[in-house]
């Protein structure tokens, strides 16, 4: 339920619905561009949503990408990463979000693509120039259960067609991440590309 003399909660619920006419009328009453609610800025509450009309309405009104949720310093692009918002994650980045940005936990965006799996999210990030030696991803800790085997199996396909050197880089993390303890690996590369035929290198 939202407070009718308060402008912010009406324009949060806006965002939340995807009800553009209602983000303009609340903006225009005096809500805060940046109001928080649930510890979330308006701009993530697009992004779980997936309102990708709001995300846009809010970066055409200059919305910071890189705003920075309270407590934990994440930005919207991580929070769409995590989401497999991918066209939203284009968004924020074509309006300049530091794709390399690292959170309290020590996550940046490649961090949430490769943990909720969303191979989309880790081509774009990379494409953009996101660093996979940053943060926890530079161990590749995130192929976890249940994950595990989606990954396994995601890495398996990226290097079948490769050459033999790249498969067998493949095969080994694949190995070593069967056994369990990708919390030891240390992966100074990690460059992945969808296509089939495009090599993936892998350094362990």
């Amino acid at each position: 339920m939202t407070d009718d003399s308060n402008p912010s909660e009406h324009y949060l619920a806006a965002v939340k619905a995807g009800d553009l006419a209602g983000l303009d009328a609340a903006l225009n009453d005096g809500a805060d561009l940046y109001a928080i609610g649930g510890g979330l800025c308006a701009m993530s509450i697009a992004i779980q949503n997936g309102q990708t009309g709001v995300a846009a309405e809010l970066l055409r009104r200059e919305f910071n990408p890189d705003f920075l949720s309270e407590g934990h310093g994440t930005t919207p692009l991580q929070v769409a990463c995590g989401w497999g918002r991918t066209e939203i994650a284009k968004m924020l980045i074509q309006h300049g979000a530091n794709v390399n940005h690292i959170d309290a936990h020590n996550n940046d965006a490649l961090c949430w693509a490769l943990e909720y799996n969303y191979p989309e999210a880790v081509d774009l990030l990379l494409d953009q120039g996101a660093d996979p030696r940053l943060a926890r991803n530079y161990g590749v800790v995130l192929a976890r259960d249940p994950n595990l085997e989606k990954i396994v199996d995601y890495f398996m396909d990226l290097t079948a067609d490769t050459p033999a050197a790249g498969r067998r880089q493949g095969e080994k993390l694949a190995q070593t991440l069967r056994e369990g303890i990708a919390d030891d690996i240390s992966v100074r590369t990690l460059r992945l590309k969808s296509s089939r035929s495009s090599f993936a290198r892998l350094t362990l």
